[in-house]
């Protein structure tokens, strides 16, 4: 049986951080960042903040409960004022049709902010972290590589939900 190009679901890819992205995080000091893209088609009618919510409330995959199982572990509190908007425990700091930004701090002394960006007919995450303590670079180095794994395969979910 043959598969038409069009039925293969778009795959997430990783990309470097482009200065321009890199300038979008308002932390203090950007500690680690990645950058992952996919296809989304031309959807004028989804936003940056609709994609931003079906990635993350759509974590329900095994993966992304325990992802969230150990930000909770570690202290992440969303990052903002009580009039933000939160999103899966992320304060959205900045929501407009094409950019939301959203922000969490941890206990431990990690700051961490996620981006999410139309680009044409594409969505771009990136996810900026500011370590501040021993303890909170100890954590992120584990959870960098589950992170990653999880954002990927979040993202790649986010066609399916918009």
């Amino acid at each position: 049986m043959a598969i038409a190009v069009t039925d293969i679901a778009p795959k997430a890819e990783r990309v470097a951080v482009a200065p321009a992205t890199r300038a979008r995080s308002t932390l203090a000091r950007v500690d680690y960042a990645d950058v992952f893209v996919i296809a989304i088609g031309s959807r004028p009618d989804v936003t940056a903040t609709d994609c931003a919510r079906a990635a993350l409330e759509g974590a329900t995959t095994g993966a992304g409960r325990a992802v969230w199982s150990a930000l909770s572990t570690i202290g992440v509190l969303p990052r903002g004022s009580a009039a933000d908007e939160v999103i899966a425990g992320w304060a959205v700091r900045r929501s407009d049709p094409d950019v939301a930004l959203l922000a969490a701090e941890a206990r431990i002394g990690l700051a961490a902010e996620l981006l999410f960006e139309r680009q044409r007919n594409r969505l771009l995450w990136a996810t900026f972290v500011e370590l501040d303590t021993p303890l909170a670079r100890v954590a992120w180095a584990a959870l960098a590589p589950i992170h990653r794994r999880v954002v990927a395969h979040l993202l790649e979910g986010v066609n399916r939900t918009v």
